[in-house]
């Protein structure tokens, strides 16, 4: 792709430097980069201190907006320009002579200087260098009547090396000629001549050139006429296994009329078919629209769960968010009156918001404006609280995501991937395209603060126009976003495309079945929690359909897990996945059963596991026997019998011995968690039992029985 630059070049001769024999030549270019996938070759140093300033524009809750602080860093603007922008150092508009000053953290010689400018370009009129030793040097004083752009510019200064190493340089601007607000939106200083250029963070594969970062070509396929319209189709959300789209469509002659009586954007969604289509577009009944605005904003991988923007009230909305679960209802798709999700000091001073809840339902991404905000709109995360709480709808009060992704301009309609960490947002704060751009970062730890540098997913994704509202599946397969650009009707539609390695998250695994009563195995509603093993840290739950017993949880890989059904009267087969050793996405699936608390019924223990041919538990089993101690000390009149088995083979006597030491391990833990060992009985069975008539690890279990209760 050819780069679109725009040059202009002029020489002079100016002031001596460092000895009467020294004197530089400069040349300053107006660099209007319309595309530019280069890296930043030249060595350069951008400003990491502000040292001084003679003004900053004021304007009502600014906060981070137009200060001083926004020069330092690489650009965060260029190869975008023409903007009064407030990622950059915007002057009050009455300081014609502005200056401001900047230090470096490794003062060097150099050879360059770059000052980037996103609006009012060639406005510079001095620069100073400053040695350690604290002493200025003129290096720039600007000729009368030099050519101004109303655009911006990257400011080059090119010169001899300098014979001192330098800390810091001081600019003053001249605004005196009517062109109004200069910006400056990063200073760097280089060692070498090689041109300092402004660059777009895009992704790079790893048989690619360190010099480049392009991606494959993407093709962008239209979702066609069944979900387009020539009506405006916006905010996409594709369900984790991409067999349901749901969209917002606005002003459809079908949607609910408000009070004003005017169309207003109502919830619609389409199923993909067997022929690999998806079909016609249905209008989701109430409650879920009403005469309010009404979008969806995720949906659980189990597709049961829908979080919805604004808080119900009757048949209209206010700003809020709802939460909705599929119900039992006459045998058709029912949905739940949305439910308000309460997060503790919550407030929005943006009268626009998006959010997204994660597939394991405990974490809530916020795209809102809040007095900590570093420009419009950051992104905050918020924590469901647990389940004990007064209101299971209850989250934990709002956390900036922080300065890696927030910027002084608008982050908005975040996406969490199903791994958990890979994070698609857009925003108008870091160099791009056009005037929002998505962006891709990934979360390096806990605390939901430390991310890595966004990165552009690249012209196949971003245009000149504003572009937002990115949705995945679980798969990683193809990404859902609205598009005007490539739109025949000009109106707002619906696009998918798949996306290039580097920009997927990472691959999970779905897991997918039913839950079954054991005896009937008629289906069952219930909740689903998935933990971490062997810490036996719940970081999931899911609902399985009260109609068809279906859930969905999806696992990230490189951990192990277990994973049961919860319902009232019931006792749960817990199962485990090892996904340490997994590679790729893949769905599979594991009907969960519960047994009816029955007196005589055998529950197997799934997650208890013990060193190869030893009774030691190795400490994966202690989440499922803490469980086991949590329902003892909830039925004190309970009591149980503890049975073990071993596989076919090896010698019978010493596969008793086996399993009988292992029953007795089982117990003595147990009694540690304070049940009394009256309560307890134990039997051995080795390999007398099987659950199959040939080896098979499944015959290796340990099972309980309810003999009293």
């Amino acid at each position: 792709m050819k780069l679109n630059m725009n040059l202009y070049i002029s020489y002079y001769q100016v002031v001596k430097l460092f000895s009467p024999n020294t004197f530089f030549a400069i040349f300053w270019g107006i660099c209007l980069f319309m595309l530019n996938g280069h890296s930043l070759k030249a060595q350069v140093q951008w400003a990491n201190e502000v040292l001084s300033v003679s003004s900053e524009a004021s304007l009502e809750l600014s906060r981070h907006q137009y200060r001083a602080e926004q020069v330092l860093g690489k650009p965060n603007i260029l190869p975008q320009t023409g903007l009064l922008h407030p990622c950059s150092w915007v002057p009050e508009k009455t300081d014609h002579q502005a200056k401001i000053m900047v230090g470096y953290e490794n003062p060097m010689k150099i050879q360059q200087v770059a000052i980037a400018q996103s609006f009012f370009g060639g406005a510079i009129s001095k620069v100073w260098l400053m040695d350690k030793k604290n002493q200025f040097y003129l290096v720039y004083d600007a000729p009368p009547k030099l050519p101004r752009n109303p655009g911006g510019m990257l400011w080059l200064l090119f010169k001899e090396q300098t014979k001192f190493k330098v800390q810091a340089i001081k600019i003053q601007m001249d605004g005196s000629d009517g062109y109004g607000l200069t910006c400056i939106d990063a200073i760097g200083i280089s060692k070498t001549t090689e041109r300092i250029q402004p660059r777009i963070n895009l992704a790079k594969t790893p048989s690619e050139d360190t010099t480049k970062a392009h991606l494959q070509t993407v093709f962008i396929e239209n979702m066609g006429n069944a979900i387009n319209s020539e009506y405006e189709e916006i905010l996409p959300v594709i369900s984790p296994d991409g067999k349901r789209l749901y969209f917002d469509r606005k002003n459809h002659p079908n949607n609910i009329l408000d009070r004003n009586q005017q169309r207003n954007d109502d919830i619609w969604f389409a199923d993909l078919q067997e022929n690999g289509k998806f079909s016609e577009a249905i209008r989701m009944p109430k409650p879920l629209n009403n005469t309010s605005h009404n979008y969806v904003c995720s949906v659980s991988p189990d597709g049961n769960t829908l979080l919805l923007g604004n808080k119900y009230i009757g048949e209209t909305c206010v700003a809020g968010i709802s939460i909705s679960h599929q119900i039992e209802k006459d045998g058709k798709e029912s949905w739940s009156f949305p439910e308000e999700i309460l997060i503790d000091n919550y407030y929005n001073l943006n009268k626009f918001g998006e959010f997204c809840l994660a597939h394991n339902q405990k974490v809530l991404l916020l795209a809102i404006e809040r007095h900590d905000s570093k420009g419009d709109r950051d992104l905050y995360v918020t924590f469901r609280k647990p389940d004990n709480t007064t209101d299971k709808n209850k989250w934990t009060k709002p956390l900036n995501l922080g300065d890696k992704i927030n910027s002084a301009a608008s982050e908005i309609t975040p996406f969490l991937a199903a791994d958990g960490k890979t994070l698609y947002f857009s925003s108008n704060g870091f160099s791009g395209y056009g005037d929002a751009d998505m962006f891709m970062t990934r979360r390096l730890d806990d605390s939901w603060t430390n991310w890595t540098e966004p990165i552009n997913l690249g012209l196949e994704f971003n245009t000149k126009e504003w572009d937002a509202s990115y949705s995945i599946d679980a798969a990683g397969e193809y990404a859902y976003f609205v598009s005007y650009s490539n739109s025949k009707s000009k109106s707002a539609d619906i696009f998918r495309a798949k996306l290039p390695r580097p920009i997927k998250p990472d691959p999970v695994v779905l897991i997918y079945g039913k839950v079954l009563n054991s005896k009937t195995k008629k289906p069952i509603s219930a909740k689903i929690f998935y933990e971490t093993l062997p810490e036996g840290k719940e970081i999931g739950t899911a609902t399985s359909n009260p109609e068809t017993g279906d859930y969905k949880i999806v696992l990230p890989l490189n951990k192990k897990y277990g994973f049961w059904a919860n319902a009232g009267g019931y006792l749960s087969e817990n199962e485990n996945i090892n996904l340490m050793d997994s590679s790729g996405y893949v769905e599979l699936q594991r009907d969960l059963y519960l047994t009816p608390i029955e007196i005589g019924k055998y529950i197997r223990l799934n997650n208890i596991f013990f060193a190869q041919n030893k009774a030691e538990l190795i400490p994966e089993s202690f989440p499922e026997l803490n469980r086991v101690a949590k329902m003892l000390q909830e039925n004190p009149k309970m009591t149980i019998e503890i049975a073990g088995h071993t596989d076919l083979g090896g010698n019978p006597d010493k596969m008793f011995k086996l399993s009988d030491k292992r029953v007795k391990t089982v117990k003595r833990y147990l009694k540690e968690k304070n049940i009394t060992s009256g309560r307890i009985q134990v039997k051995a069975y080795g390999l007398t039992q099987p659950l199959f008539k040939t080896k098979n690890a499944k015959n290796r279990r340990v099972e309980f029985k309810i003999l009293s209760y």
